[in-house]
Order: structure tokens, then sequence, then C-alpha cells
């Protein structure tokens, strides 16, 4: 199997346990988000608010969604506070897939091999 066939094969299939547990728990993830963007609404320069849906760490292992607050000149702006939340249902799937895919390619490179 492609790699690319196995990473879409993988997206579509906790696109749709995402989406379920995601609605089952949607009342708490909106009251967080919520929280975080009235904090960051009160800085008194803030014009533009960047959300980034995946900031991660291989070295730490963390994958968190990071809203981000900036002045009227965006990213040459002095005013650059963050806001970085972990979702465990994302952390979860995503630690699943790159050991799926890890273990995958590590077959794929043996059989090449011999």
């Amino acid at each position: 199997m492609d790699i690319e066939i196995m990473q879409n094969r993988l997206f579509f299939e906790r696109s749709d346990e995402f989406l379920k547990e995601f609605y089952m728990k949607k009342d708490e993830y909106k009251q967080c988000i919520f929280k975080d963007l009235e904090e960051l609404l009160g800085e008194k320069n803030a014009k533009y608010i960047v959300i980034s849906p995946l900031y991660n760490s291989f070295v730490t292992q963390s994958y968190e969604y990071r809203l981000g607050v900036y002045g009227k000149d965006l990213y040459l702006s002095n005013l650059d506070k963050s806001i970085y939340r972990e979702l465990p249902l994302m952390k979860r799937y995503i630690t699943e897939d790159f050991a799926t895919i890890d273990k995958y390619m590590l077959n794929h490179i043996q059989m090449i091999a011999f």
C-alpha cells in the first residue's frame, strides 16, 4: 500500500471518529475556546487573532491548537500573546497515526532492503 493512500485512509477513519467524539463534548470544547478568546480580546491593542489548528513539537510530543493575538502590523507587531491548548482527543489520534505510519514505513524499508 502506498504511504499516501494509507494517510488518506487514516484521515477519513479519524475524521469520522473525531467528529463523533467532538460532538459528544462539543459544549465543553466551546467553553474552553471561548474562554481563551475572551482572554486574548482583553488585550487593548489586539487587532488580529490567528488560530493554528495544529501546533506541535516532535521533541515534547505535544500537539495543541494555538490562539494568538497581534497588533495592527500582524506578525511584525510587538504584541504577541498566545494560548496553547491540548485537546486530548487530538493528541490520541495524532500519536496513533504517527505510530501506524512509522510501522508501515519500517516494514516497507525492510522489504526493499532484502
